[in-house]
């Protein structure tokens, strides 16, 4: 019985330090200054500012809303630049969680390149 209780202590420890999200590294070789770029996953976004030709690194973090969610979804990339928006979509997530944990963005002239890394 005492092991049974410390392996449920256990897992719920673990689960409930899990971050559930997704990490995005942004790369700008369009040429073109980029005022910002918005992620969302339908019920979080973030938000990156100044992207030019270094690496932009930041967190979708799934947790970080006030709802549950527990349906499957895709992510939405907007570029931001010279007043004019560009918006496409790209990957998946089942359940709420997502299945893959970092993404590369690489912002081309008339492309937007992703990668998906899987470690």
């Amino acid at each position: 019985m005492k092991k049974s209780v410390f392996i449920i202590i256990l897992f719920s420890f673990l689960t409930g330090c899990y971050n559930h999200g997704v990490e995005f590294e942004l790369k700008n070789e369009s040429g073109n200054v980029i005022d910002s770029v918005e992620i969302s996953n339908g019920f979080t976004k973030i938000k990156m500012y100044d992207i030019n030709k270094d690496i932009t690194s930041s967190f979708l973090d799934f947790n970080g809303n006030d709802k549950k969610v527990s349906g499957d979804g895709s992510y939405t990339i907007t570029i931001f630049s010279k007043g004019k928006y560009k918006t496409e979509g790209f990957g998946y997530y089942s359940n709420g969680v997502p299945s893959i944990d970092y993404y590369k963005v690489l912002i081309k002239k008339d492309t937007i390149l992703v990668k998906e890394i899987i470690d």
